[in-house]
C-alpha cells in the first residue's frame, strides 16, 4: 500500500479501537427477523351483481333524488 493508505488504515484502526474501549465492543447477531408485522391489504371481492345509481335507488326505496346545478 502506498504511505498515505497505511496512514490512514493506522487512523481508522486506532479511531474504532477508542470507540470499543469506550462503548465495549458491539455484537455481531443476528438482526431481528421481524420487527412489526406489516399490515395487509385486503382487496374486495367483486360481486356479480350489478350498481344500481341514485335515480334507479330513490324509485326502488320510494325515495327521491336532489339534484342542485
Amino acid at each position: 500500500m502506498a504511505p498515505h493508505a497505511n496512514r490512514l488504515a493506522d487512523i481508522g484502526r486506532e479511531g474504532f479501537a477508542l470507540v470499543n474501549r469506550f462503548y465495549g465492543r458491539g455484537t455481531s447477531g443476528q438482526a431481528p427477523k421481524r420487527q412489526y408485522d406489516v399490515p395487509k391489504k385486503y382487496s374486495p371481492v367483486p360481486s356479480d351483481e350489478r350498481e344500481i345509481d341514485c335515480k334507479k335507488a330513490a324509485k326502488k326505496y320510494n325515495g327521491m333524488v336532489v339534484t342542485k346545478y
